[in-house]
């Protein structure tokens, strides 16, 4: 098991709506963690407005398969990089991507809290040295604390190329948070979204047309999450793997657990004070905004954690859990 607690790398693991920006939310507060939310989306995501001549060797398509990687160990060695504060093969992927490739525009910070948006060129003139700096002072915030989590939604199915790279690099193997949801929480939650819908098919023509694409988006989805959870066993010292309904159901020991085993210091007061106001299931707590708002499709404000967890019950029709199901096979009955 690792001991040394200082420069102790974290990779965050997780489906799109599986609850990893809310974990990734209650590291944040720890005083000792520096946290990354989804830098590959800065390298790889594009919006629709971008055609096929602006891309680059290794680029995800531009369309609902970019939540999947075509580039893993690419991938895998940018996360590692900047788990140990080098934020430089960014900067190197920035280039290539503004003046190589010809892009017009690129990913900034959201104002409005994790995440970015997209910012073209001509509306800011001075992107590429915004980004430069900005990717100086998160290796400069990285470098100032003694542990550091990477979040990412965009390697799922490949965390054997994450401990290869680590290895090749000669880089000390990060531990993995694997974050899992049940299949069918997954697929409302994201059938909700009025933006980009994070991977889920287009359902359209016949009913049973419809069946037979959901059941291969789950089976595709499922395969990934059990590859990884398989690849994890056998890298048990750097693997924890974390239900999405034990966490909100048992949020303390859990975090308990986890501060206890890997990073051998008790829980901090801010990190347990998140998880009381934040992720105890509680009827009372709710969103102050609109179902269509950014804070409630991805923000992380107190709410029914446990009405949040079976909404699929109420919403999904049987066709639908039954092509989950069918395309799951026992690992959606697992997470039930």
């Amino acid at each position: 098991m690792p001991t040394h607690r200082a420069r102790f790398p974290v990779l965050l693991l997780s489906h799109g709506r599986s609850g990893s920006t809310l974990l990734l939310d209650m590291l944040a507060k720890d005083p000792e963690m520096w946290v990354a939310y989804e830098p590959l989306q800065e390298v790889r995501q594009r919006p629709n407005t971008v055609g096929p001549t602006e891309v680059g060797r290794c680029r995800d398509r531009v369309d609902t398969s970019t939540l999947t990687s075509r580039c893993p160990l690419r991938d895998s060695s940018l996360l590692l990089s900047l788990l140990v504060c080098n934020a430089y093969p960014f900067l190197t992927m920035w280039y290539q991507e503004l003046e190589l490739a010809n892009m017009r525009g690129g990913y900034v910070p959201h104002q409005q809290g994790f995440g970015s948006v997209w910012e073209s060129t001509q509306n800011r003139a001075d992107l590429a040295d915004y980004r430069i700096t900005w990717y100086k002072q998160q290796a400069a915030a990285c470098s100032s604390k003694t542990g550091r989590v990477v979040k990412t939604i965009r390697m799922n199915g490949h965390l054997d190329s994450v401990f290869n790279a680590s290895h090749a690099m000669g880089l000390p193997p990060p531990l993995v948070l694997h974050l899992v949801r049940n299949p069918k929480s997954v697929y409302t939650s994201r059938k909700g979204l009025t933006t980009a819908p994070f991977g889920l098919p287009t359902l359209l023509g016949k009913r049973e047309n419809q069946a037979t694409v959901l059941q291969t988006w789950a089976r595709t989805m499922c395969f990934a999450t059990r590859h990884d959870m398989l690849v994890g066993r056998k890298h048990s010292r750097y693997y924890f793997f974390l239900n999405f309904s034990e966490f909100v159901r048992r949020p303390l020991p859990v975090v308990e657990k986890l501060y206890a085993r890997y990073f051998k210091r008790q829980v901090p007061v801010e990190v347990a004070t998140f998880v009381r106001e934040h992720v105890q299931p509680d009827p009372r707590r709710h969103v102050q905004a609109n179902e269509s708002s950014w804070q409630y499709q991805f923000g992380t404000k107190a709410r029914n954690l446990d009405q949040v967890e079976h909404r699929w019950r109420q919403l999904l029709q049987p066709w639908e859990v039954q092509a989950i199901d069918s395309g799951c096979g026992k690992l959606s009955y697992k997470f039930s």
